[in-house]
């Protein structure tokens, strides 16, 4: 079997990459991206994030336990992401946040002096966002398919975004001829072969049907560098969470183990305290060519 890989265009045997849930994955030897072949992405994927993907309804596996309930912990990683983001480019300026979700981050940027816009797929988030940030702030659509204007944001946010992405590439593109010339891109993703991918083995929770292709750093590296970008800088990122949050994460292996530790630990003291853990997760940046 010869595939082609939709990261570094690699052409030749695709690695078999264990996964117990989520599809049977194909993995490249040269980058070590590993993807789901045929998996939804785009507007055809839109279907799967609905309000049961942000409220953690029943039949709605793939997405969070609850967000507005962790709004404190996303508020949270939204300030540590902003301040690593004025550090390398301080306000004012045009920010936007792709992937913006029910609008907490761009909230927390224009509060920092940010004109702000967002993107974002769900149109159930797209209007709560809209309606916290104002009408016409988030443009509903996927990334790649949605007009973004040319050269008019100095910063672009997407933060678990890319591995929704069938081809991560072409979106990095967007997100390059909509930043300004020396415009800086901040983002988060999933690392194939970090702590918790090394950890969970082929049980990792981003072996999701909404998660088409998976990256090394390596990987990203080489997709931000095709797409246009430069002085890439890649670290372990770390999220902020709460005790709560861990603990429902093990819904993922037993729903009823993971509601019932998190209800418990929600009502202790403590339990709702953020705190940065390392999630085997990597953070970008780079600037726009």
């Amino acid at each position: 079997m010869t595939a082609r890989c939709p990261v570094c265009e690699a052409a030749g045997p695709p690695r078999p990459v264990p996964a117990r849930v989520g599809g049977a994955r194909l993995g490249c030897a040269a980058c070590g991206a590993a993807w789901l072949p045929g998996a939804p992405s785009g507007e055809e994927a839109a279907g799967l994030y609905g309000e049961a993907y942000f409220r953690g309804g029943e039949g709605a596996p793939l997405g969070y336990r609850d967000y507005e309930d962790d709004a404190a912990l996303v508020r949270a990683q939204a300030r540590a992401r902003l301040r690593a983001i004025g550090g390398r480019q301080p306000p004012p300026g045009a920010l936007l946040e792709v992937g913006c979700a029910t609008g907490l981050l761009l909230d927390e940027a224009r509060a920092r002096g940010w004109a702000v816009g967002g993107v974002e797929v769900s149109p159930w988030a797209a209007a709560r966002a809209e309606a916290r940030l104002g009408p016409g702030t988030v443009v509903r659509g996927a990334l790649g398919e949605v007009d973004l204007p040319a050269a008019a944001y100095d910063v672009a946010v997407a933060d678990d975004v890319i591995e929704h992405l069938a081809d991560p590439v072409a979106g990095l593109r967007a997100l390059r001829r909509a930043l300004r010339p020396g415009g800086l891109l901040a983002l988060q993703t999933p690392a194939v072969g970090g702590l918790l991918h090394r950890a969970s083995g082929a049980g990792w929770f981003h072996f999701k049907a909404d998660h088409p292709v998976l990256l090394t750093p390596e990987a990203l590296g080489l997709a931000l560098r095709r797409a246009g970008f430069a002085a890439v800088e890649l670290r372990p990122a770390a999220r902020r969470v709460d005790l709560a949050y861990i603990a429902s994460r093990l819904g993922h292996w037993s729903r009823p183990a993971g509601t019932l530790a998190g209800a418990t630990l929600r009502r202790l003291p403590g339990g709702r305290r953020p705190f940065p853990l390392p999630t085997g997760e990597v953070v970008a940046f780079a600037r726009a060519t």
